[in-house]
């Protein structure tokens, strides 16, 4: 008798398992949320809980959002009956090869009667630490204007609406001289341009890097945020390993 009890348990036990219908053990996303109302300003926030952000780096950083959206709202004169909504969702990648984790933070703000406008920021981390670009890309020399050179000529064939003037004065590559290198005078009054600068905002997967632009930095506002891909072969001569 207890033998055929243990086995019906077993049969039962094994039949779940099999089961497609029967719920399993997966990982899910967390995350928090933050609401904040204050006239016609209307937050709704949502941000990642990461084991790899010991720092709340990213809490930081949409507290920072939100704190500077306040203070610049006090600026924007709109009609007291029109609502200026801020939202504010992320994207998140892996790289576990190398175990890397990237998040991409996206801010949206519409008021009621103005187009929608993007702005974009990306925390990385690796074994629990943020990092910047620059700790797994070399950007000695003129690297950082190499892999700018790349971004160009990816966007132009990864977006076929890509307006090359406007992506280049974006990139900063509108201000080169006619030998590719140096700046035009004529064309950049200053001390010089960081090329590097293009690069801050990226995430790491496991096909290679992508970077990315808020509405209007690179391309029209209608177009909204803007990525560009380059493989890890393309990026290959910069990585520092």
């Amino acid at each position: 008798m207890k033998f055929f009890l243990l086995l019906s348990v077993f049969f039962f036990i094994f039949s779940c398992r099999k089961n497609p219908n029967t719920p399993q053990n997966t990982e899910t996303a967390i995350y928090e949320s933050i609401t904040d109302s204050s006239g016609n300003l209307i937050i709704k926030a949502k941000y990642p809980v990461s084991a790899q952000d010991t720092a709340n780096m990213i809490k930081k950083l949409v507290n920072m959002i939100i704190s500077q959206e306040k203070e610049s709202r006090e600026n924007i004169h709109l009609p007291i009956a029109e609502n200026l909504h801020v939202s504010i969702d992320y994207e998140e990648f892996d790289d576990p090869e190398n175990g890397i984790k990237s998040y991409l933070i996206k801010k949206q703000s519409k008021a009621d009667k103005e187009p929608e406008t993007t702005k974009v920021w990306t925390v990385v981390f690796q074994n629990q630490k943020e990092i910047e670009i620059e700790a797994l890309l070399d950007f000695s020399g003129d690297f950082d204007l190499q892999v700018t050179k790349l971004l160009s000529q990816n966007a132009l064939k990864q977006n076929k609406k890509a307006d090359k003037n406007m992506l280049d004065k974006g990139l900063g590559l509108y201000y080169l001289a006619a030998d590719g290198e140096t700046l035009d005078p004529k064309k950049f009054h200053g001390d010089g341009y960081l090329f590097a600068s293009n690069l801050q905002n990226f995430v790491v997967e496991d096909s290679g890097f992508n970077f990315y632009f808020g509405s209007g930095e690179i391309a029209p506002h209608s177009e909204g945020v803007q990525k560009i891909h380059l493989t890890r072969e393309q990026l290959k001569p910069f990585l520092r390993r």
